[in-house]
């Protein structure tokens, strides 16, 4: 019976990382941005049980992946906007781009 109860809690442990996962992917950079400031501030008074720590770490990793993301696509958009105003005509021309995404485990950290 204790194992069964120590399953449902990890499985509900993980749906809900997954749900905080999905839920930080639709955010603004901003927003995501102060809800991992926010997340830091909570870590770092040391006030929170061993609990709490892993869960808000956890979505403080997937926030900091998401603003990762958002800041690499602004890059993207920045590289192409200044390599077109580099053409002789000296016009701006904007292309179309992908988004990388970053597979899921990876950090998607900062390029070189």
């Amino acid at each position: 019976m204790e194992g069964k109860r120590v399953k449902n809690m990890a499985h509900e442990e993980v749906s809900a990382a997954a749900a905080t996962n999905s839920d930080s992917n639709s955010l603004s950079f901003e927003v995501a941005l102060e809800r991992l400031q926010q997340t830091v501030r909570k870590l770092e008074t040391g006030e929170l049980s061993l609990e709490d720590s892993l869960k808000a770490f956890e979505e403080g990793v997937h926030l900091a992946r998401h603003c990762q993301t958002q800041l690499g696509a602004a890059e993207q958009k920045v590289e192409l906007l200044m390599s077109a105003a580099a053409q002789p005509e000296g016009g701006v021309v904007v292309q179309p781009f992908q988004v990388p995404s970053t597979p899921q485990g990876t950090s998607g950290g900062p390029r070189s």
